[in-house]
């Protein structure tokens, strides 16, 4: 199991509060579009689509075919909706708004979406976003 983020800050995080010597797993600074990361059978994406800026979602969605094997999955929190009870500006990001309909332009090329999680089923990974996330599920075809 990889983690990858383009911060250092955030991999130090990550190395301090998980114990990494339980299983396979590491922690590195990568740049997402850049870096050779492997193949890999199930990508978590959490926030990360939200947070980088929407023309680079088309490369987001290549990236994302390359890392993934034939028959893999891409498991996805479609995080922030469009509505925003805190009347935050969510057009300017990070994070930029997403809906569905984001993904599936990036993705239905190579992937099919095999599941998804409306909101009021959904219960929130973070509090403060109760009834402004979704989760998806997608097969790389």
């Amino acid at each position: 199991m990889i983690g990858a983020d383009i911060s250092p800050t955030a991999i130090e995080n990550c190395r301090r509060e998980l114990d990494c010597s339980v299983g396979n797993v590491k922690f590195v600074e990568a740049d997402f579009f850049k870096t050779e990361l492997g193949t890999f059978d199930l990508i978590f994406d959490h926030t990360f689509f939200c947070a980088i800026t929407p023309p680079l979602r088309d490369d987001w969605g290549k990236r994302m075919a390359h890392l993934l094997s034939k028959g893999g999955h891409l498991l996805t929190i479609i995080y922030p909706l469009p509505r925003d009870p805190d009347n935050v500006d969510i057009t300017t990001g990070p994070p930029f708004e997403v809906e569905l309909s984001a993904y599936e332009k990036v993705l239905s090329e190579s992937f099919e979406c095999v599941q998804r999680w409306a909101n009021e089923n959904l219960p929130a990974s973070n509090e403060k976003r109760r009834g402004r996330e979704e989760l998806a599920l997608w097969r790389r075809k």
